[in-house]
């Protein structure tokens, strides 16, 4: 695609873009029009399978009215191209505040709390077997996890709306809000895939900062059968988002689909011993 034109042709002159390192799955792009700062997002070719279109355009809707993301100006439903006000802000990783925990949870709360169903479920087994059918050149055994997805037969949580990908990219801290951004993945699933997401995405191992986490979100202690269901979820996300690093390395041959690929796997070994153990079997 012509970017260039696209873009003329939605403005009516000629746009100059500043291309950022931000994105895996999207290509980002900033830009400045009337004196406004806007943020340009354009799919890259692996993720064409990811529902957009008209259902991601039923999702942005949601979100803009819960006013959980930031400002949409223009979304194409047909490329799924968007653009967004620009909003200065520091990402997850960045904003180091005391209060970083009981702001994310408070916006994840904001759109669990509403019990939204689409309809449409984040299927985790269907998702998984996608990406594995596209790797040529496993780094891994992959059959030795497969036991981990076993588990979920017991879990009987309802499903509703929920993210399923934060990434520390995907959730700003601006000077009087927190966004969650990039919703591509969101579907109905269990709110607890999302609460676990959050830590295993952003790699927080620390149990005195997880326990921190729980009671923002809980508002109390949580009881073993939540904290077995949370590893489950810890054992899956490593697993799925591995086997997503893992294809996107094979396609593109990049050093940071590697990088994440590895985390993953570090994450997976040290999640799967507590599972092996029976650790909250009781």
């Amino acid at each position: 695609m012509d970017l260039k034109k696209y873009l003329k042709n939605l403005f009516n002159k000629d746009i100059i873009l500043q291309k950022t390192d931000l994105g895996l799955t999207n290509s980002i792009y900033k830009f400045n029009f009337k004196n406004q700062d806007y943020i340009l997002s354009v799919p890259n070719p692996e993720i064409k399978n990811i529902i957009r279109g008209e259902y991601y355009h039923k999702i942005l809707s949601i979100t803009n009215q819960l006013d959980i993301d930031v400002e949409e100006f223009f979304y194409d439903q047909k490329t799924g191209i968007r653009i967004t006000k620009y909003v200065e802000s520091l990402n997850f990783k960045n904003y180091q505040e005391n209060d970083k925990y009981e702001k994310v949870i408070k916006v994840l709360k904001k759109l669990h709390d509403e019990k939204i169903k689409t309809g449409i479920n984040f299927n985790i087994i269907d998702q998984y077997k996608q990406f594995i059918s596209k790797i040529e050149k496993p780094l891994i055994n992959y059959q030795k996890y497969q036991n981990i997805f076993n588990e979920l037969k017991y879990i009987n949580n309802d499903k509703i709306l929920c993210h399923n990908d934060l990434v520390e990219g995907n959730i700003l801290f601006a000077k009087n809000k927190t966004y969650l951004i990039d919703f591509e993945y969101a579907k109905d699933n269990d709110p607890l895939f999302d609460l676990m997401s959050l830590i295993t995405e952003n790699k927080i191992n620390d149990e005195k900062i997880r326990e921190i986490i729980y009671l923002h979100y809980f508002g109390k202690e949580i009881n073993l059968k939540i904290r077995k269901e949370l590893l489950i979820y810890e054992n899956i996300h490593n697993l799925l988002w591995s086997s997503w690093a893992n294809m996107m390395y094979d396609v593109k041959k990049e050093k940071i689909y590697l990088d994440i690929f590895n985390d993953k796997i570090e994450m997976l070994e040290r999640s799967y011993l507590k599972y092996e153990m029976g650790i909250y079997n009781k």
